[in-house]
């Protein structure tokens, strides 16, 4: 029996390669957009520290996010138009289209779990030990 509101749907089966010269981060997280149509992962380029790294799922094409290096456990604002994430002892965000990155709280744990962004603009993020935060993801605007 297949459960109600999955009837029609497809599931869908992809591979992605890290982009050429990188290798993938894993260990620091990727996060699907809520369209389902872009993919943002940690990468790192040689023996460097890495950073967040964004993927249309249309085309091969990934580019690095300035401004994120050594960027972890990212996640996506609620409309796409950013990515919140972790990085030299902040939570941040960058705004997908120009490239915009603000700090949005201090954090001084050694360990980090990542976070969510509810539509009201609100974010939660974990932090040790076993400690939960809440932030406004709307940066200085």
């Amino acid at each position: 029996m297949v459960p109600s509101g999955v009837r029609g749907r497809q599931a869908v089966v992809a591979s992605i390669l890290p982009p050429p010269g990188t290798e993938f981060l894993v260990d620091r997280g990727l996060a699907l957009s809520p369209d389902g149509r872009q993919l943002v992962f940690a990468a790192r380029e040689g023996e460097g520290t890495g950073g967040l790294w964004l993927r249309p799922l249309g085309d091969g094409a990934a580019r690095r996010l300035a401004g994120t290096e050594e960027g972890h456990f990212p996640f996506w604002s609620p409309d796409g138009r950013h990515v919140a994430f972790f990085a030299s002892g902040a939570l941040k965000r960058i705004e997908v289209e120009t490239g915009l990155v603000e700090s949005l709280a201090d954090y001084t744990s050694g360990w980090d779990s990542g976070g969510a962004w509810s539509p009201q603009g609100e974010i939660v993020f974990g932090s040790e030990p076993f400690e939960l935060h809440r932030v406004h993801g709307r940066g200085s605007q």
